[in-house]
């Protein structure tokens, strides 16, 4: 913020701007957000200001430039936030990005890097492992066509496994055909907002995509890398639960779905002596012999 109040003063942008000019704070609060990636926060102090004038638009094309705009644009009309009852930002966009408006409608079909949230953090235990991530942290987005409620699903978690929510629907929709013909999509975390924000408007991240590297034919999804590995000789089917007594492991349903790697209803077993599948009774359900967990517990534990 210092570096910001900082280039206003130096550039003049902050004369003529009189002591009960209330809009000023919202408009310096909206550019710093926006520098960090933070749309959805911005655009709501946006709407505070209450008449924009030529000052306004000068000081935001100043601070920020076309690409933070655009993408701004992209997040307020496809975002799907509760902005009904409040200002509309039309025409300062009208005014702020003239001709380049029309980049609008296939933003996302072209964009190579660009800020958003995650949706879905209120579920389960989602927003208390979102909220200690830091600024940088890589995540993971993964493609899930074939999840029953949207076959265009993009999964966010983190490095180590854990569900944090998803991209939202519309904006899935538009990423989808483009990694399923070998764009590769990386992200990290922007910001994480704190509990005075709504729930889908804390967790910031920023987005990068890439075509098919050389040699990669288009059409094929490069292989998310984890930092962790899971040695695996079978997976079996949770189809019975075991009594308390039961000498072998019970192994229970994630509670947000399936973990990264894994099929709804399976879990993954790590042999404690040689790889004879035979040692895993298939047609038993969980009763298995010979097999453990792997040391320190799964990821999702």
């Amino acid at each position: 913020m210092h570096d910001l109040l900082a280039q206003l003063l130096s550039q003049g942008l902050l004369d003529g701007w009189g002591d009960t000019d209330f809009d000023l704070p919202h408009l310096i609060k909206a550019v710093a957000l926006l520098r960090r990636g933070v749309l959805s926060a911005a655009l709501w102090e946006l709407r505070q200001v209450e008449r924009w004038e030529e000052r306004h638009l000068k000081l935001l094309k100043a601070c920020l430039g076309q690409d933070i705009l655009l993408n701004a644009l992209a997040e307020d009309h496809w975002g799907a936030f509760p902005w009904e009852n409040q200002r509309s930002l039309d025409l300062m966009w009208g005014a702020l990005l003239g001709p380049k408006i029309a980049h609008l409608y296939d933003y996302y079909a072209s964009a190579t890097r660009f800020a958003t949230h995650v949706v879905g953090v209120e579920h389960g235990e989602r927003w208390a492992r979102a909220k200690g991530l830091k600024e940088g942290t890589p995540l993971l987005l993964v493609p899930e066509p074939a999840n029953p409620y949207d076959p265009n699903a993009i999964h966010v978690f983190t490095p180590t496994g854990w569900s944090i929510g998803f991209l939202r629907r519309n904006l899935a929709a538009a990423l989808a055909p483009r990694l399923a013909t070998g764009t590769a999509a990386s992200a990290r975390v922007a910001c994480i907002l704190g509990e005075t924000y709504p729930l889908d408007q804390r967790v910031n991240i920023r987005v990068e995509l890439a075509g098919p590297g050389p040699g990669q034919a288009p059409g094929l999804v490069t292989e998310t890398k984890l930092n962790y590995q899971l040695t695996a000789c079978c997976s079996i089917s949770i189809t019975a639960l075991a009594p308390a007594s039961a000498q072998f492991p019970v192994f229970r349903q994630w509670e947000d779905g399936p973990k990264l790697g894994e099929s709804a209803g399976t879990r993954p077993l790590i042999a404690k002596s040689g790889n004879n599948s035979n040692d895993c009774k298939r047609g038993e359900g969980i009763y298995c012999k010979n097999w453990q967990r792997p040391a320190g517990g799964y990821p999702s534990e």
